[in-house]
């Protein structure tokens, strides 16, 4: 669970598929035992969606609160003759937390699997 970094970003491949493509910041807080000072580590994970989970998911926000639960996938390729990686969760389900007006852009239709329980973004 963390809070989107940016708009979620929707695009198709060239057979038509859509996949989604966005970021998640997680933090971490906790008091130093030392100082007594707090402290907070935050990380940024990217999150991809394929089908339906894109689409649905497509109108999350920057700042929304969102969960996201699904498996890690860790890529490579070269680039400059310098291998690359980089490892992103490949969502099996994302649902927004934050609480949008009615008839804002931001309120889910359906869900996922097409049923009636949306979770408003």
């Amino acid at each position: 669970m963390g809070h989107a970094g940016s708009d979620a970003e929707i695009r198709y491949t060239a057979n038509g598929s859509a996949v989604l493509n966005m970021s998640i910041a997680t933090t971490r807080r906790w008091k130093d035992r030392e100082t007594g000072e707090q402290r907070e580590d935050t990380q940024w994970h990217r999150i991809v969606a394929w089908g339906k989970k894109a689409e649905w998911s497509a109108k999350i926000c920057k700042g929304d609160l969102v969960y996201v639960d699904g498996r890690l996938q860790t890529r490579q390729w070269e680039k400059d003759g310098v291998t690359q990686y980089t490892t992103e969760i490949v969502a099996d389900n994302i649902y927004g937390l934050t609480k949008h007006e009615p008839g804002d852009d931001h309120t889910a239709e359906q869900s996922p699997d097409g049923g009636d329980d949306s979770i408003p973004f």
